[in-house]
This record gives C-alpha cells, structure tokens and sequence, in this order.
C-alpha cells in the first residue's frame, strides 16, 4: 500500500452538491481542490450528505404516507446520500475507490487515494460516518 502524507476526511454537505438542482460547477472545483491535495500524496475520504434534496424527499414521503416511520425517512435519506457519493465517484474516476464505502467496518485493501461514502445506517448521521471513517482510516483532519 503506498505511504500517503496523511489521511484527510472531508464532509461534503448535500446541499453544496445540490442547492436547488445540481451545481456542477461546485462538483468540478472539489474535485479539482481533492486532485491538487492527491497530486502532493495526501489521502482523501470524501463523506456526502443529503442536505435539500434529502428534506424534500422525505417532505414528499410524509405527504404521500403520514404513518411514514423515522426509519423509513432515514433510509431514504441514506439513499440520496449515496446517489450523492455515486456522483462523486463517477466524477473523481480513476483516482477513487471503485465503490462507495457502504459501512465503517467495511474491509477496504486499496491502494487508492480518494474513498467516498454516503450515510451507513438509520440513526446515524453522515457527519457520523465522517467521524468513524476518520477513525478507521486514522486521520488527523476532518
């Protein structure tokens, strides 16, 4: 595995990815702030949240079924985290781990410098994730 500078954790708020629709240029500068910290040997772990997109869904949900649970509301959520971290990665190409980190205790052997993940589980938060992955991948910043 090669010998990266340090491990930095970044929280990426959904609503940085989609204010009030996808702001693609907001994508293409992260990605280009993440490859500059890549090319001088640093780790990336890129955490998406939900944010606007997020809310409205689960607007829509409790519209659609006022009995919704919580934890219907917050596997929905945890899926537009992942669409989110799917983008991400689809973006980030080449560089990124081929998949979005489904869980922290999830067994990761890559060589790779950019990971991304999205939400893990009801109940917890994707700044939740943030703070685990930063455990597992021993990072000093997040």
């Amino acid at each position: 595995m090669p010998k990266f500078k340090e491990t930095i954790v970044i929280s990426v708020g959904g609503s940085l990815i989609y204010p009030e629709d996808l702001d693609i240029n907001f994508i293409l500068r992260l990605k280009e702030v993440v490859l500059e910290f890549v090319k001088k040997n640093y780790r990336i772990v890129l955490i998406t949240g939900g944010g606007k997109l997020c809310r409205k869904y689960n607007q829509a949900a409790q519209e659609l079924n006022k009995n919704t649970s919580a934890e219907d509301l917050d596997w929905l959520g945890i899926r537009v985290t992942k669409l989110n971290a799917e983008l991400l990665r689809i973006c980030l190409g080449k560089y990124c781990y081929e998949k979005v980190i489904e869980k922290p205790n999830q067994r990761i052997n890559s060589k790779m410098a950019i990971f991304i993940a999205g939400g893990w589980k009801p109940g917890a938060s994707s700044d939740n994730m943030a703070v685990n992955l930063a455990k597992k991948f021993k990072a000093r910043k997040m």
